[in-house]
């Protein structure tokens, strides 16, 4: 899961590009805002890397 806040797009742009190798889902902390929404499951898998 990956969290970015951009006001001009350069963060975004990383997050999509991170994304795209790692498969993480991105997430927008001003749409979260906007929308209200503070709640997050993280994937078990995620939580087992070495």
């Amino acid at each position: 899961m990956i969290f970015y806040f951009s006001a001009t797009g350069n963060s975004k742009y990383v997050a999509e590009k991170i994304s795209g190798q790692t498969g993480e889902k991105i997430i927008s902390i001003v749409d979260c805002l906007k929308n209200n929404n503070f709640d997050f499951e993280v994937d078990k898998d995620v939580l087992n890397f070495q």
